[in-house]
């Protein structure tokens, strides 16, 4: 918000870009450059390929499912975190566009309405 009372976009962009940065860069990566890379995943298919090699012995199997399980723990537990601050971002956004975006206020068929008089 700004002094007057009016919602500051670009601040408000720049703070969820700050904030949710290493989910858009991830999601940049993605979608735009490169296949997701994770170390613990490589670690884990290392492991894996270990596992299967008789030479090296069976116990890599059981350090990749270890892995794994903690891999899929850790992702879980921030997917729960991370989403619970975009939702509390999201709702800071709605709740502020609500209070000072008065055109917001109009119902539908009055902004149709102005629309078909000019």
């Amino acid at each position: 918000m700004t002094i007057d009372g009016e919602l500051d976009v670009g601040k408000t962009l720049k703070g969820f870009a700050r904030d949710f940065d290493q989910e858009l860069r991830a999601r940049n990566a993605i979608h735009h450059h490169d296949q997701f890379d994770d170390l613990a995943i490589q670690g884990i298919g290392i492991a894996t390929m270990m596992g299967t090699d008789e030479r090296v012995g069976p116990g890599w199997q059981l350090v990749a499912r270890i892995g794994y399980r903690r891999s899929s723990r850790e992702w879980a537990e921030r997917v729960k975190r991370r989403s619970k601050d975009v939702e509390h971002y999201l709702d800071a956004v709605a709740k502020a566009m609500l209070e000072h975006c008065t055109f917001l206020d109009e119902p539908v068929d009055s902004q149709e309405t102005k629309k078909k008089a000019v």
